[in-house]
């Protein structure tokens, strides 16, 4: 039992025509502001006949229609590698520290807490010196 294939490209002109009537009912131009690209566009709809608008739909849907599966076929790809990725934990692990991490520092920071390291024992010998006299 064949099943048949739909009709892709009347899904899609439907689409177009459709989505088009709905811009140019619902975009109006503001008086004394220039027009968008889009208020344009609806203009430009509003003003073509129903003949014109069936060809630049059928046109569009047909466009549509014969890219609709090499995109599909490239979101398959995409997912399928998302997928991979996402199993290996260990990459994903290593991008991310861990919450008890703390961030690493800077080769200056660095140098600025050994010194800082240095003097504290220097202060801390000299004060149980004191203490002992």
């Amino acid at each position: 039992m064949a099943t048949k294939k739909p009709d892709l490209t009347a899904f899609a002109r439907s689409g177009v025509l459709t989505a088009f009537d709905a811009l140019a009912e619902k975009l109006t131009p503001e008086k004394g502001a220039e027009p968008t690209a889009l208020e344009r566009l609806a203009d430009s709809w509003r003003s073509l006949s129903e003949d014109e608008r069936d060809n630049i739909a059928t046109q569009v849907a047909q466009t549509a229609a014969a890219a609709l599966p090499a995109l599909v076929a490239a979101a398959k790809r995409r997912t399928t590698r998302r997928r991979s990725t996402a199993k290996s934990s260990p990459s994903s692990k290593a991008a991310q520290p861990a919450k008890d991490e703390k961030p690493k520092k800077e080769k200056k920071d660095k140098k600025g807490d050994k010194s800082r390291k240095k003097k504290d024992r220097k202060d801390k010998k000299g004060k149980k010196k004191k203490k002992k006299k």
